[in-house]
């Protein structure tokens, strides 16, 4: 069988059975350190699937590398601290193109406190990958996992979504736009604020960042913690750019939310008596699927990106 057949969550979920004491399922690894916890993920960017050059600029793919990286760790509850860095690059890659892009790593390192503390180079004969692993630590209180949803648990975005997708879309068909929609995609921001917030509130029971959109997330969420959801189209804050661009374009501005990936907002899970002022889209339900209401009526939603699927959305 081949993977695009299996597809990327049924292979994780193989590898799981590999190694039943372990949860390979999350956004970060947990490891015990003492007398706190450490955090530890991977991620990686490959040119031709997170970057293309002649849409990105170099300095631009290194910040996006480090907030991807970033995102795991603060949505986790965490705050990151060290992260070293696998580069695999054709022999014929410009060294100065190579350099913006390390600068344009330093510079998101340096927004986020985190130190650079190592990695690997190597020669790549296709396109250039690069692969970060960052460390990072969280205080057990804080720590949020995306398996601990409940039934009854009002399900919260933090901020809108669909941007990055949005971009996407204009920069695939030439299209001119906004600078926030191109920005968005190309430079995506970990939500470390609002992480960090949520990570001091009991009211949280579960968290994770959208990166592969909400339509591919939420089940993974609802997966882990053993719910279900219902989610109200008609509740998602749509941002008034990308409003603007998809009814310029005939574009479903609720689909473009919904299925987009790399918007890296937070898909919280909580409480709903503390959710006052905050972006309420849907509860979590003790039927184990997730169904979709847009104007009173029920909606098939087609699932976000899937690395290895038949439906890449971003």
């Amino acid at each position: 069988m081949e993977l695009r057949e299996l597809g990327e969550d049924a292979w994780i979920r193989s590898l799981q059975s590999l190694y039943p004491d372990q949860d390979l399922t999350d956004d970060c690894a947990v490891v015990e350190a003492g007398c706190s916890l450490q955090l530890v993920s991977t991620d990686m960017l490959v040119e031709g699937t997170h970057f293309r050059r002649d849409w990105s600029s170099p300095s631009q793919i290194g910040e996006k590398l480090v907030e991807v990286n970033v995102s795991d760790i603060v949505s986790s509850g965490g705050v990151p601290s060290h992260l070293s860095l696998a580069v695999g690059v054709p022999g014929h890659t410009s060294f100065e193109w190579l350099q913006e892009v390390y600068r344009g790593i330093k510079r998101a390192c340096e927004r986020h406190q985190l130190r650079m503390i190592g990695g690997d180079t190597v020669r790549s004969p296709g396109p250039c990958i690069f692969s970060v692993t960052i460390v990072g630590s969280v205080e057990a209180s804080r720590l949020k996992r995306r398996g601990n949803a409940r039934p009854g648990d009002a399900l919260v975005l933090s901020r809108p979504v669909g941007l990055s997708r949005a971009g996407l879309l204009l920069l695939e068909n030439s299209l001119s736009g906004p600078d926030a929609l191109f920005e968005a995609h190309k430079v995506p921001r970990a939500d470390s604020e609002a992480a960090y917030r949520f990570a001091a509130q009991p009211a949280v029971h579960a968290m994770m960042d959208l990166s592969d959109g909400l339509a591919a997330d939420l089940p993974r969420l609802c997966q882990a913690s053993g719910v279900g959801a219902r989610v109200d189209l008609d509740r998602l804050e749509i941002h008034t750019l990308l409003q603007e661009v998809a009814l310029a374009h005939g574009w479903s501005p609720s689909l473009l939310a919904v299925q987009g990936g790399e918007d890296y907002a937070l898909l919280i899970a909580m409480d709903p008596a503390a959710t006052a002022g905050l972006q309420v889209i849907g509860v979590c339900t003790e039927e184990p699927n997730v169904r979709y209401f847009e104007a009173g009526a029920e909606r098939a939603i087609a699932s976000g990106y899937e690395h290895f699927g038949s439906n890449p959305q971003a």
